[in-house]
């Protein structure tokens, strides 16, 4: 198998990678998350550093005595 390498220049943006878990997550009030939701999230919190920003959309799907449909996997590269 055989990859190309690719080049991406984010001039200060971020690039985000996430599994379906994330966007198919249930926020507090019952709603799907969905990439609308996550867009949303993300611009929210698009100020804050990086690490924080993802802790902050972990926090809406993450609830105590709920558990998880599915796992949840989001990258920040930026």
């Amino acid at each position: 198998m055989t990859y190309t390498d690719q080049r991406l220049k984010l001039d200060g943006g971020r690039l985000y990678l996430f599994t379906d878990g994330v966007t198919e997550g249930w926020s507090a009030d019952g709603r799907m998350l969905e990439v609308f939701g996550l867009k949303a999230l993300l611009d929210k919190y698009s100020l804050r550093p990086p690490a924080e920003q993802l802790e902050r959309v972990v926090e809406t799907l993450v609830h105590p005595g709920v558990r998880l449909r599915d796992d949840l996997t989001l990258l920040v590269i930026g």
